[in-house]
């Protein structure tokens, strides 16, 4: 099966839904992952820089999200045929079907309640629970 690398915008309660082992559904949500379009704009760039520029993409359609304190980005390794580009979009992609925690790769969450434009922290999947109690500490 082929896999393909996706940035989900998620919240506290897909995050305590993801510990207690049940699926997400992420069709209402930001989903970002390197396109055609991204490929094109970032010709020069490494795979490495062009995933980093779908997070960031990810990250900045998260910060809308209302009610939230800090963006929660997911990265996921999901099955490449439950991925598809939006036409005419950049790195925009929709996700049919639920999203397991064992695709998860890792986890992006913004230091600070601020949403500028600083890097996320980057967090183990292992260390699900810590970022559920950083989310829901403020």
């Amino acid at each position: 099966m082929s896999l393909r690398r996706v940035y989900l915008a998620l919240d506290a309660s897909d995050l305590r839904r993801l510990a207690g082992a049940e699926d997400v559904r992420v069709d209402d949500r930001p989903a970002r992952a390197v396109t055609a379009a991204v490929r094109r704009e970032l010709a020069e760039e490494d795979e490495e820089e062009q995933e980093y520029d779908a997070l960031l993409e990810c990250a900045a359609a998260a910060s809308v999200r209302a009610g939230a304190s800090r963006r929660v980005v997911a990265a996921a390794d999901l099955p490449a045929a439950s991925v598809h580009d939006v036409p005419d979009g950049y790195a925009d992609v929709t996700v049919v079907g639920p999203v397991r925690r064992e695709r998860l790769v890792s986890l992006h969450v913004d230091e600070t309640t601020e949403h500028d434009d600083t890097d996320l922290l980057w967090h183990d999947v292992t260390e699900l629970d810590q970022v559920i109690a950083l989310v829901e500490s403020d």
